[in-house]
């Protein structure tokens, strides 16, 4: 066997199951076990490697990404390793941020490998919602939200369940389009997150994830996560979303995942994630529904925060930039922002000279920004909840410099402000800060 040796701190001994797994990850090649129905650590890091190739390549984006994700988790959430599926979940983790799909199935499976497929299905997500969809409430021009619904009782499990648009319009260029939503127990929602990975990636992962499930139950919002698959002969129609059909599908996902998970909540306000393609997918949103985003997280989208308008500079959205990233996108979004800019929109530049497409160290900069926006927009959960999104002024938040990286509160930035990034409030400024300086 040829070995590239890497070494690696290792804090406690490993069992030959997770030392294969640690060669794996770093680039060693081993062989792997025929897959059965996947109930080891070594048979699910196969089944992660089949889905996704670029895992077993230590010098690419997605083994480097998982392998942050992997230290992360490690530090934070220990537990999540007890379950011998973690090397699939967490590829699939990585995936949804990264927009990476997996691979096309080489042959069919086996009926131990499918009866394994569908108990994990069935587990992870609950019974697939097999309606066929309505027209959602119309949201015309953004009319304000709905109090907070009361939602199941408390002591239920948490929600999570699938819906799948029965009809697509031609303009989208799609194959499918589903939809993963998840909700915490016994909590009066009042908002959604929509999490919407790169091009044709299977976002429905990141419902799944702890960290996500941590601010939604924190801020009494539910999640829709994302699979928008694009046909080969239209791979960018359903993000450019020029007739904002893509908006409405959105639209028509969250209503009837809303409903069919027992929520009265009718317009709910959303707050969007999207990498790559889901950027756009995000951005273009606020083109035609602006006044229902609470905000957004633009990630290393090609178009940035995409074209001015006053109703979307309304709209705060964490822009994020890499310097490594394709000339052309890092060129046309930093023009793109600073459009915006110059007429006092409510959009926070993370121009990272390191960083690439991928997504980087930007979690803690991502969280402070999404509670900061929620808090200032609707207000803190429970007694102070809002049933309309506020509008801001520039001065209800901080400033920050984009060269210097010095920041100041609203009314009291010393800098030029008309220059300035927008910032929510001070922690965020502070973890801005810091992210850009490393």
């Amino acid at each position: 066997m040829n070995v590239r040796v890497r070494l690696v701190a290792m804090d406690r001994p490993l069992s030959f199951v997770s030392f294969r797994w640690l060669l794996l990850v770093l680039g060693i090649s081993v062989s792997l076990l025929p897959l059965r129905a996947q109930s080891t650590v070594a048979e699910w890091q196969a089944k992660a490697v089949k889905e996704y190739p670029a895992l077993a390549e230590p010098d690419s984006a997605f083994n480097q990404e998982f392998r942050q994700l992997y230290q992360e988790k490690k530090t934070a959430e220990p537990a999540f390793f007890n379950d011998p599926r973690w090397p699939w979940e967490l590829a699939t983790l990585v995936a949804g941020a990264s927009g990476t799909a997996a691979a096309a199935p080489e042959a069919a499976e086996t009926p131990a490998e499918a009866a394994a497929s569908e108990a994990f299905t069935a587990q992870e997500s609950g019974a697939a919602v097999a309606v066929e969809p309505v027209a959602s409430p119309e949201v015309a021009g953004e009319t304000p939200a709905s109090p907070a619904s009361p939602g199941p009782a408390s002591g239920a499990a948490d929600q999570s369940s699938e819906w799948e648009a029965k009809r697509l319009p031609e303009s989208l260029g799609m194959e499918f389009a589903r939809f993963r939503w998840w909700a915490p127990a016994g909590v009066p929602l009042r908002g959604v997150l929509v999490l919407a990975p790169g091009r044709g990636g299977d976002g429905r992962g990141m419902a799944g994830d702890k960290k996500w499930q941590t601010i939604a139950r924190d801020l009494h919002f539910g999640i829709v996560a994302c699979f928008l698959k694009n046909r080969a002969d239209q791979p960018y129609a359903y993000q450019q979303d020029p007739d904002g059909a893509t908006s409405e599908l959105v639209n028509e996902a969250v209503e009837q995942l809303v409903a069919d998970n027992g929520h009265s909540l009718k317009n709910p306000p959303l707050f969007f994630y999207g990498h790559s393609a889901g950027g756009n997918v995000s951005q273009n949103y606020a083109n035609h529904h602006a006044r229902r985003m609470v905000g957004a997280v633009i990630m290393r989208c090609p178009s940035g925060p995409g074209n001015y308008s006053p109703a979307k500079g309304n709209v705060p959205m964490l822009v994020y930039i890499g310097g490594k990233d394709k000339k052309e996108w890092l060129e046309y979004s930093v023009a793109k922002y600073e459009e915006g800019n110059q007429k006092r929109a409510l959009w926070t530049l993370a121009l990272h000279p390191e960083e690439g497409h991928g997504v980087g160290k930007t979690w803690a900069l991502t969280e402070a920004f999404i509670r900061g926006v929620a808090e200032l927009r609707l207000g803190k959960p429970g007694a102070d909840s809002r049933a309309t999104i506020r509008k801001l002024a520039r001065t209800s938040g901080w400033l920050g410099d984009t060269e210097s990286f010095e920041v100041g509160s609203g009314s009291g930035y010393k800098g030029k402000k008309q220059r300035a990034t927008w910032l929510p409030d001070e922690a965020t400024a502070l973890l801005w800060q810091s992210y850009l300086k490393k």
